[in-house]
Parts: C-alpha cells; sequence; structure tokens
C-alpha cells in the first residue's frame, strides 16, 4: 500500500496532516506514515491550499498515532520522541481507526522572521536551532541553484583536527540542538569517520546529522554510520538514488538506531541571482528568509547566519554576476563574526538577533525565491559561470 496523506489549513494557521500506511512492520510502518507527512507539508504541496510557505515536521506541536496493538504502544512513542521537537506532545494509542496504522500531525506556522529573538543564557552561550560544518565544499554532482555553489568551487576539505577545534569553540560559545555534517557532498571527505568521531567527542550538540545526496552510501562504513543520530539522504529527480542503495540504507538506519529521512527533492527554491537587486527588493528578501535562522554556518573560523554570506567571495569570483563585488574577499568577512572573536557570545546574539540586511542580500532571494525544477548543470555552464543550463 501506498502511504497517503491529507493536509488542512486550519484558521489558527496551523498544518495538520493525516497519513496513512502500511509496512513490513511498526518501524517500517512509521517511517512511511512520516515521510508522506514530510511530503505533503512541503512547500510545493501547500501552494496548493493557498499559502506559500512549505511547514516543517520538525515543528509539530503534537502527533498522534492510531491503530497499535498493545506491544506497539510503547515503540511508537520512543520512535516519534526521537524524531520530534521536545515541546511535541505525542500520544499513541490502541484505539482503532478504520484503516491501517494512522498519524495525525498538527504543525505550527513559522513565526514571522522578524520576531525570532537571541540571548546570551546563564551558561554564557546562545541558543541557536542548529549549526552547520561543510567538511567538504565540492560536490559530485552540479545542482543548479545550489546555495552553497558547490558545482563552482574547488576540491577542499576541512582537516579532523580543524573540525575538532570548530566544534570545541563552537561548544563554549552556543548551544544548537544540532550539528549539522553538509557539503558540498561530505561523503566525498577522505576520513568521515574521524570527521563524526571529532564531532562526537567534543559534545559540541546533542545529536548530529550528515546530509547526503546518497550516490556515496556504500562508501561510509558501518563504524562511521553507527556514529550518526540522524541521515537526511535528498534523492534528486535529476540524479535519483536506485531502488536497492535506498533499500540498503533503511536497513542500516534500522540496524544501527539511526534517524532515517529520505527525501525526494524535485524542486529547488530560486536562491541566488545573476543581477544586483535593489536595496528594497534585498531587505524585503532578508525580512522574509528564514536561512538566516536555520542555515548557520561556519567557515574557515567565521560565523555567518547564512551559506549565502559565507560563500559572497566565492560566488564573485566563480559566477557571471552583474555589479561584481570589487572587494568580495572583505565583504564575506565583514558578514560574519570570527570565532576568536572577543565577547562573542554577545555579538553573536545581536548578529543574529539583526534587522538589518547584508551584502550578500543583494544577489539572493533568500527562502522567497520561486520554486524551479530540479536540474543539473552541464561541465561548460559550470566552466561559464551560468546559473542555469
Amino acid at each position: 500500500m501506498v502511504p497517503s496523506a491529507k493536509a488542512t489549513l486550519l484558521p489558527s494557521g496551523e498544518l495538520e496532516v493525516v497519513a496513512i500506511a502500511v509496512g513490513s512492520g511498526l518501524d517500517d510502518t512509521l517511517a512511511r506514515a512520516f515521510a508522506a507527512i514530510r511530503a505533503v507539508s512541503a512547500r510545493e504541496n501547500v501552494a496548493r491550499l493557498g499559502r506559500d510557505m512549505g511547514y516543517r515536521i520538525e515543528d509539530a506541536v503534537r502527533v498522534e498515532a492510531y491503530g497499535l496493538d498493545a506491544g506497539g504502544v510503547a515503540r511508537a512513542t520512543t520512535w516519534l520522541t526521537r524524531r520530534l521537537p521536545p515541546r511535541a506532545s505525542v500520544s499513541c494509542s490502541c484505539e482503532p481507526h478504520d484503516g491501517p496504522l494512522m498519524l495525525r500531525a498538527r504543525i505550527a506556522p513559522r513565526a514571522p522572521e522578524e520576531t525570532r529573538a537571541y540571548a546570551v543564557d546563564t551558561d554564557g552561550r546562545v541558543a541557536v536551532e542548529s549549526v552547520e560544518l561543510h567538511i567538504v565544499e565540492h560536490c559530485n554532482l552540479r545542482c543548479a541553484q545550489c546555495c552553497n555553489v558547490s558545482p563552482y568551487l574547488p576540491a577542499r576539505s576541512m582537516s579532523v583536527a580543524e573540525v575538532r577545534a570548530t566544534c570545541e569553540r563552537l561548544r563554549e560559545v552556543v548551544k544548537p540542538d544540532v550539528l549539522k555534517i553538509m557539503g558540498g557532498e561530505p561523503l566525498l571527505h577522505p576520513d568521515v569517520g574521524g570527521v563524526l568521531r571529532a564531532v562526537r567527542e567534543s559534545g559540541v550538540a546533542p545529536r548530529i546529522r550528515l546530509f547526503t545526496n546518497g550516490l556515496l552510501l556504500r562508501t561510509i562504513d558501518d563504524d562511521a554510520f553507527s556514529a550518526l543520530d540522524e541521515l537526511t539522504v535528498s534523492s534528486y529527480a535529476s540524479a535519483p538514488l536506485r531502488p536497492e542503495l535506498v533499500a540498503e540504507t533503511e536497513e542500516r538506519a534500522k540496524r544501527f538506531d539511526v534517524v532515517l529521512n529520505l527525501k525526494p527533492v524535485d524542486t529547488f527554491s530560486t536562491v541566488l541571482s545573476r543581477e544586483a537587486r535593489s536595496a528594497a527588493d534585498a531587505q524585503g528578501a532578508y525580512d522574509a528568509c528564514w536561512l538566516r535562522h536555520r542555515c548557520l554556518v561556519v567557515r574557515e573560523g567565521v560565523f555567518y547566519k547564512c551559506t549565502r554570506a559565507a560563500y559572497h567571495a566565492d560566488y564573485h569570483a566563480f559566477v557571471d554576476v552583474l555589479a561584481r563585488d570589487a572587494d568580495a574577499e572583505a565583504t564575506q568577512r565583514s558578514q560574519g563574526i570570527p570565532l576568536e572573536a572577543e565577547d562573542f557570545a554577545t555579538c553573536l546574539a545581536a548578529y543574529l538577533g539583526s534587522s538589518e540586511k547584508i551584502a550578500s542580500c543583494t544577489h539572493c532571494y533568500g527562502s522567497s525565491g520561486a520554486l524551479a525544477p530540479h536540474v543539473q548543470l552541464r561541465k561548460r555552464d559550470v566552466k561559464d559561470g551560468r546559473l542555469a543550463p
């Protein structure tokens, strides 16, 4: 049975999603229903309900499961709790319903981005949703509109020592819910296991999540795989995963108790702009942009509020943009805070909460760009600095 899900916009602005699924066991059934909730709450699907924004299961306020047997209630509660934010209420019941297992999720809308507040806690750290480390900046794909501009970048990896030092410093000044291991394609790193162990040993975050396009999943050994808490695999429409590789990954995730999010991706938001946007348009994009809260990244010892800021100089060096920044290197560093800055936490809270756009917004649509089909650039496109084939 193919999982089914139906979403309803509530007057409160919340999204209610009901998903029904059948799988080869409870974990598999829950995973299918959970994936269906993720899919139907994505931006392109919610747009059909008249609202141009996506809802994330990580913003769920309540999830209920029905149709479980007595032995499945405890397992389903544990399974769901691991995948939901601490504030979410989880309720699992043996109460029957007409059909197989059913999940009902209520997901809160994003609050206006300008209302997000940051402060230094009593422990001297700033609480944030996540921090990204791009352990590799190059990629084995050439996705159009990659917000990390990976198709245009030369091969570069963080050393394990660099990862360790960065995480140990981050632990002193920020308190992320999750540390994201990203790229480029992180599985191109020569020592992924060493990176994961360094992050784990640093104690920088309670959860480690690795993001990958999945094409190199067979190269990650069991030792490295078992060091993960969560694995997000994007199966791009322009470079889909083979079914047997998906099945292998599902089996490994189950064996090592890794939270797996298999994410089909057939569209990308238009993020990059070749032309310089007006100051008013750039400020408007910044005001509405959720990336500046959820894509925090440390690159070469500097903390940036978004990936576009972190790659500003590379963008202006390699992409065919109009109104090129003549001093892009200095601009890039001015958009972030060095990790070794004096009174870093106080500076960071002010920086993240600032209402003023940053320079890279001039060539960025933020999270407000139009959706476009996911496509791959040709080598010639990359060489010529094109944003589209």
